[in-house]
């Protein structure tokens, strides 16, 4: 695979991973939620097209299915992101760039070694 160089904090690869993505309040728990495929993704956060559109500086909780990692009980990695990017696509569908704000360490290893096996 060649890589372009990349000026970011943490590598991006282009991806198209299932995953969930839910509003997250701690007052009134998880509230919207829905479906969508990865378009990228690093240690530090993902990109991806939705249909729910969030505002930005919301927090939304991610649950992610990368191939070949299975951690938890769910086998998902799971995230707490900050949303940092939001652009409209087409009418009632937009991208989302969301920056981690909270991941546990278990789960942030096993994303860099996902990652780093796929430039590997």
């Amino acid at each position: 695979m060649t890589i372009a160089h990349q000026r970011r904090k943490y590598f991006r690869l282009k991806t198209d991973n299932k995953l969930k993505h839910t509003k997250f309040s701690f007052f009134s728990g998880d509230i919207l939620s829905g479906e969508a495929i990865s378009k990228d993704l690093s240690v530090g956060g993902l990109l991806f097209e939705s249909r729910h559109l969030y505002r930005l500086e919301e927090v939304i909780r991610i649950e992610m299915n990368i191939p070949g990692v299975s951690i938890g009980h769910t086998g998902m990695i799971v995230a707490l992101g900050k949303v940092v990017r939001l652009e409209i696509i087409s009418a009632g569908c937009y991208e989302i760039g969301v920056s981690f704000v909270g991941i546990d360490s278990e789960h942030q290893t096993a994303l860099r070694q996902y990652i780093q096996r796929q430039i590997a």
